[in-house]
């Protein structure tokens, strides 16, 4: 539930953004595999989280399925460990937000964001030229600037300062962020039966990547 830029493990700091986005945008065009280069910085923002760069974005999707795979995707087959799925309300997180940040101005928008909204820019800062200003985050819908973003059924948050992020959302009275647990000795069973439903490495990474490591989790799943 907490962005990679956020992670301790990451061994970063929010003060690295700035270096980070600039970086992969400089070193990035070259390697560009996608029939198009992104038109602007927000575009170049959901590229990084889509390769794995460390980003303030979290990946949702709206495929309950594909949500309970990528819980368990990363499961050791020999030692399953007890997993989570998370369902949220974005049109409820974003009211909560936009409410402390704009205040009555935001009454007019209503809904998930979409990056080309004026109203996306506090949480998009030009690098080196314009501070993170605010602090919780919102729901956005991003560009398809990568077949799997289409394929995942895609969505994200975009945390702001706060490196609790969702965490005090899920807390509160009124709560519409839920976790939902799942024991690890059903952990194998579900999997199998995602498999069973189509659901599977190739479904959500449609490249010879996925294929790999589908192969790979099929035959060790036999021993």
């Amino acid at each position: 539930m907490t962005p990679l830029l956020y992670r301790p493990e990451s061994g970063l700091k929010l003060d690295d953004e700035d270096e980070i986005r600039n970086d992969f945008k400089r070193r990035g065009r070259q390697l560009l595999s996608e029939p198009f280069l992104p038109g602007n910085d927000k575009e170049w923002y959901f590229l990084m989280q889509h390769y794995g760069a460390p980003t303030r974005l979290l990946d949702w999707t709206d495929g309950s399925l594909l949500g309970l795979y990528f819980a368990l995707r990363s499961q050791d087959p020999g030692d399953p460990q007890d997993a989570a799925v998370w369902m949220l309300d974005p049109d409820w997180l974003n009211e909560v937000t936009l409410e402390s940040v704009y205040g009555d101005e935001q009454n007019f928008v209503e809904g998930v964001m979409l990056p080309d909204w004026k109203e996306t820019d506090k949480w998009f800062p030009v690098p080196f030229d314009e501070p993170l200003l605010v602090d919780q985050p919102i729901a956005i819908d991003p560009p398809h600037v990568v077949r799997r973003v289409a394929v995942q059924h895609s969505h994200f948050t975009i945390h702001g300062k706060d490196l609790r992020g969702l965490e005090e959302f899920a807390t509160g009275a009124k709560s519409r962020l839920v976790k939902i647990l799942i024991p690890r000795p059903t952990v194998q069973t579900i999997l199998g039966d995602l498999a069973a439903c189509g659901i599977t490495e190739t479904t959500v990474y449609p490249d010879l990547e996925g294929l790999s490591r589908e192969l790979r989790w099929k035959w060790r799943r036999r021993k």
